[in-house]
């Protein structure tokens, strides 16, 4: 949609008090290019629709749009945070950070030569140990 603001060169309805705009006020354009088809995918079409609004009822239709989504985020998205004093954290990353260096090296071994087993039973006591420090730094990740 695009939008702009322009003055009003002949009588013309709000679209949202549905009062008259008056000859030469300013008033907001609006002007649809595209449609949803009933699949739900936006395409290009042909006509175009026009709005007009004045330039109060834009901005109050705007407040209560903004209004309307900022109480539909009421919900945190992603995993609770741990409760971990500054120092647990910083051991806790630097675990992690330890644990994904392990886990490309074990990656790196079983790419140049699968048959290594030494390295790879090496590379999997250091795995085993960076795991058992980390359950005292918050526990384990579910993912592993």
């Amino acid at each position: 949609m695009d939008v702009w603001i322009t003055t009003c060169r002949k009588k013309s309805k709000c679209a949202y008090c549905e009062q008259d705009i008056i000859k030469e006020s300013h008033m907001v354009v609006g002007k649809y290019w595209r449609k949803i088809n009933p699949a739900g995918e936006s395409v290009a079409i042909r006509w175009t629709l026009k709005r007009r609004w004045h330039i109060e009822c834009w901005v109050e239709n705007g407040k209560i749009q903004a209004d309307k989504v900022s109480a539909q985020r009421s919900d945190t998205r992603g995993r609770p945070r741990l409760v971990l004093s500054d120092n647990d954290r910083l051991m806790r990353n630097r675990l992690m950070v330890r644990r994904a260096v392990v886990v490309y090296r074990i990656r790196k071994v079983q790419e140049a030569n699968p048959y290594d087993i030494d390295a790879l039973v090496k590379l999997g006591s250091k795995l085993y140990d960076i795991k058992e420090k980390i359950i005292d730094y918050g526990g384990v990740p579910k993912s592993w």
